[in-house]
């Protein structure tokens, strides 16, 4: 009987949250869970939003990249579904980067938006990296042990995301 009943309240909730953000505006924002420290991380395994597109890809390490679709993003205060989010614990205090590998054609479609849990957005514009995957260091933060959230948003689209990677050594970023 107790799990009928803590199933429906599940279900009510989800049900009414998938309708209060259908009226707000902002989607529904969740991690799957938390990834580790120097683990890689699938870029189709981390919550993409709206602008997020998954595609096969057979040179990606999982066999498929995400790219950014849509609108340019100049302002990234407008954003209510960033294209990727994910949270990663933190093991000990310290100086934190997330590395992405990717796929940067020409400067036209290089630069995003990110930010670490309640911060404010920050923009980079990395320019041309070439038609292979390589490893781009997107952000740097020192940060306290714990959970945190990572958040990306394109600013301008088609860029090609295959993986991320969070460490305080460069050197263990995956080949």
């Amino acid at each position: 009987m107790k799990r009928a009943v803590v199933g429906k309240v599940i279900s009510l909730v989800t049900t009414l949250a998938l309708v209060l953000s259908m009226f707000s505006g902002y989607s529904m924002v969740y991690a799957a869970g938390a990834f580790s420290v120097d683990t890689l991380i699938e870029a189709e395994d981390t919550t993409l939003g709206k602008g997020a597109e998954v595609v096969k890809d057979k040179n990606a390490s999982g066999g498929k990249q995400i790219t950014s679709s849509g609108e340019r993003v100049d302002d990234p205060s407008t954003v209510k579904n960033p294209d990727v989010v994910f949270s990663v614990k933190i093991p000990a205090d310290g100086k934190y980067a997330v590395y992405a590998k990717v796929i940067i054609l020409d400067g036209g479609r290089d630069s995003y938006h990110f930010k670490w849990d309640g911060d404010e957005w920050e923009t980079v514009h990395p320019g041309e990296k070439g038609p292979n995957y390589v490893w781009l260091k997107l952000a740097e933060k020192d940060l306290k042990a714990g959970e945190h959230m990572f958040y990306w948003t394109h600013r301008e689209t088609l860029a090609l995301y295959d993986a991320f990677f969070v460490t305080t050594d460069a050197s263990k970023l995956p080949s």
